[in-house]
Parts: structure tokens; C-alpha cells; sequence
């Protein structure tokens, strides 16, 4: 299995910040002492509590999103659930995305250049619990960046949320300087932030944010201002929403926007041009990966009846055009974006071999599907080595490493 393919893993500081401010949130059930338990047993217990309301919030997110916002999670006894329910699986797909990302930039090894005179101010638009700031703020210090040289600044309509998100961010930030701004985005005003300048880096997430403003076009119209504005300075930007069609073609058509005001795509695009999925009705772009789940998550995921340890997310990363040639961009040949099933499975055998990829592959693949893959303007199918290790969607493809089979045997 490649690195870039290795499950994601939260760090124990990242689980243990997350856990106390549950347990600093939350409504302990009725007889249940703090002293003389754990605070992963009182953690459990909280989580039996809060099932129920977990899996509404489930059900409105998954079922319902047309209609979710962000004002629905006013109440704290809300927010504890989102935290429970929410907060680590969307860190780890962020997680994901850091990872895919430093793999085409070594953005980590660009920090730890400039540590000394590199201050980053990280502005996460809609954080809700804060999990897209938390994952950030970890790979950044991580990277080695001082804590004093890092400012957040949180947005969301609930105040309940920032304090969550507020605390959570105090504690895995070690020192790192936290602002929560309790606004619409309706209203956010770009003339308050400046463009970033020299070694100073501007980050900006939008997590799960762009679809539920798909009603809301004065919001959207204040982000699309505040994004041109930070295109001439040194800005780092990362999207995420959920995987499927609807949300994910939207995001697409954010991404072609983006490349017009000048921001170079990093992830998991590999050129500026204009995405040649946006031509198919029936395609659209996003990312796979794993998680090693905590227990306590597959203990909730049980109860819920889903299984959350195989992450997918519409996941997209861009660098303003100062910040990009500042960085050591690395762009694959391709990138997989699908896997279609083959209606006809008398596919040529190439003449080529890969034995020695072959012979090392952990993960056989006896596939009656192609990849789809991504050249940057235009799209191709290729068919899979045999007895290659399975490649999700987002990883990137070299016609190097990658030959074509006749695809007998198992299904995907």
C-alpha cells in the first residue's frame, strides 16, 4: 500500500482536545459522578445519551441537506451531539486532503524554511465545531510552525458552536491565538482582511459550506469577494463538501471560478484548465480514502448502522498565484477520478508488463472496471494492472506504474 493510500490516523492530542471539550459541553447523565471515573468512560456514557439526537442530526444531514443549516445547531445540547457525531470524521477528512496536498507541494517543508519569519492566519468560514481548523492547526504546528505565529479566526451564526470550536482550538493550538466573529457570511466583510504579504500566509476553508448557501447568493457573493481579494496576496484555500453528484458538480463549477480569478489548483486537479468532467452529465469529481476509526466511533457507527472507516469527500485545495510559485509543485501525469464498470469485458491485453509492481502489490485486483483518469484538460480510460493494489479516486495515475489488463475475474 502507498503512503498516500495508508488510512488516516487522528494523533492522540487531536482525539484527547476533541474529548475534553465534550466533556466540558456536555450534560452528564442524571447520577453520573466526574470523580473517580475516566474521562473515556464519562465520554461513553455521554455518547449513549446523546445517540438519539446524534442520529437525527444524521438523518437531516444525509437525508435532508437541502435544508440543513448551520442555525439548527443553536443549542448546546446540538452541538455536543455534532461533536460526537460529526467532528472527528470530518478532521479526518481534512486530514486526507493535508495529506493528498503535501504530496503535491511539500507545503510542510516550505514552512519549516521560513518558521521563523512565517506567521499564518487561518480564517475557517462556517466552522461549525471547528474539525477543518483542527486538522489545520495540527498539520501546521506539526510542520513547525510556533504557535505564537498563528492566528485563527472562526465564523459561524451560532454561538454555541464558536464556543465549542473556540475551546477545541485553544487546546490543540497550544498557544495559537483564537478570534470567533459570530456573523452571517451574508455579511462578512472582505475590506476588514488584508491580503497577505512577503512570508505571511492567509489560509481560508470552506468546509461544507458552499452547499448550504446554494439559496443564500448575498453569502456567496461576499465569499466570491473576499476570495478575489485574497488572490493577490499569498492565500491558501481549501473546500471541502460531501461526495455526491449534486454538491460535488457544484463545487466543480466553484473550481473553474476560482481558476479564473487566478488561483492554481493543487489538489486534486493538476492544471487550470477548465474541468473536463463539468462535459458529462453523469461523472463528478471526489476523493476516497480510509480511517482507522477510534473506537469509540465504531462503537457510534454500530448504533447508527453505517460505517464511516472508508472516507469520500468533494475535497479540493488552490494556492494564490504568489503562493504557488512559491511552493515545489509536483503534478502527477494524471490523477483517478472513476472507476466506471466495463459493458464489455473483452478488453485488449497490453503487450507491456508491470511484474515487479505486480509481484509487490498488497491488494490484488481482478477488476470488470476501468479508472477513469484526469490529464488536466481532457479525460481517458485506462484499465488496471493485474494484481495492482486498488486505487481510489484522487490518487494520482502514471502510465509508468499503471498497464493495462484484461480485467478477468472479480467484480470491484
Amino acid at each position: 500500500m502507498t503512503s498516500l493510500n495508508q488510512p488516516i490516523n487522528l494523533p492522540g492530542r487531536m482525539l484527547t482536545a476533541w474529548r475534553d471539550t465534550v466533556l466540558e459541553f456536555a450534560k452528564l447523565p442524571r447520577g453520573t459522578s466526574r470523580e473517580g471515573q475516566t474521562p473515556e468512560a464519562i465520554l461513553g456514557k455521554v455518547l449513549r445519551q446523546e445517540t438519539g439526537t446524534i442520529i437525527d442530526l444524521w438523518e437531516a444531514f444525509t437525508k435532508e441537506r437541502q435544508e440543513v443549516s448551520r442555525g439548527m445547531l443553536s443549542s448546546q445540547q446540538l452541538t455536543v451531539a455534532y461533536l460526537l457525531g460529526f467532528h472527528l470524521v470530518n478532521a479526518a477528512r481534512t486530514r486526507l486532503l493535508l495529506r493528498r496536498l503535501q504530496d503535491r507541494t511539500d507545503f510542510a517543508g516550505y514552512l519549516k524554511h521560513f518558521a521563523s519569519k512565517t506567521e499564518v492566519t487561518w480564517y475557517d468560514l462556517g466552522c461549525g465545531t471547528g474539525a477543518v481548523a483542527h486538522a489545520v492547526v495540527d498539520y501546521l504546528l506539526g510542520a513547525g510552525l510556533p504557535p505564537a505565529a498563528l492566528n485563527i479566526h472562526l465564523y459561524d451564526t451560532s454561538s454555541s458552536l464558536l464556543a465549542a470550536a473556540s475551546r477545541l482550538l485553544a487546546q490543540a493550538g497550544c498557544g495559537a491565538k483564537v478570534k470567533t466573529h459570530r456573523v452571517g457570511l451574508e455579511r462578512l466583510d472582505a475590506a476588514m482582511i488584508p491580503t497577505a504579504k512577503s512570508h505571511a500566509i492567509h489560509g481560508i476553508s470552506l468546509g461544507y459550506v458552499w452547499n448550504e448557501l446554494a439559496r443564500n447568493a448575498p453569502a456567496r457573493a461576499r465569499i466570491m469577494r473576499l476570495l478575489t481579494d485574497q488572490a493577490q496576496g499569498n492565500t491558501l484555500l481549501l473546500v471541502l463538501e460531501p461526495a455526491s453528484q449534486t454538491f460535488a458538480r457544484a463545487t466543480m463549477e466553484l473550481r473553474d471560478q476560482l481558476a479564473e480569478l487566478g488561483y492554481q489548483p493543487l489538489y486534486p486537479c493538476i492544471a487550470r484548465t477548465p474541468c473536463p468532467m463539468l462535459k458529462l452529465s453523469r461523472d463528478w469529481c471526489y476523493s476516497e480514502g480510509t480511517w482507522q476509526q477510534p473506537k469509540i466511533m465504531q462503537t457510534l457507527d454500530k448504533s447508527i448502522g453505517i460505517s464511516r472507516s472508508h472516507l469520500s469527500g468533494t475535497l479540493l485545495a488552490f494556492a494564490s498565484k504568489s503562493l504557488a510559485k512559491s511552493l515545489k509543485l509536483t503534478m502527477p501525469e494524471a490523477v483517478v477520478v472513476g472507476r466506471p464498470e466495463r459493458s464489455n469485458l473483452s478488453v485488449a491485453v497490453s503487450k507491456t508488463s508491470n511484474a515487479k509492481r505486480a509481484a509487490s502489490a498488497s491488494k490484488p485486483t481482478k477488476a470488470k472496471f476501468d479508472y477513469l483518469i484526469c490529464r488536466g484538460d481532457k479525460l481517458a480510460k485506462e484499465a488496471p494492472t493485474p494484481n495492482q493494489e486498488f486505487l481510489p479516486r484522487g490518487i494520482a495515475w502514471s502510465a509508468s506504474e499503471n498497464v493495462g489488463s484484461d480485467g478477468a475475474g472479480g467484480a470491484e
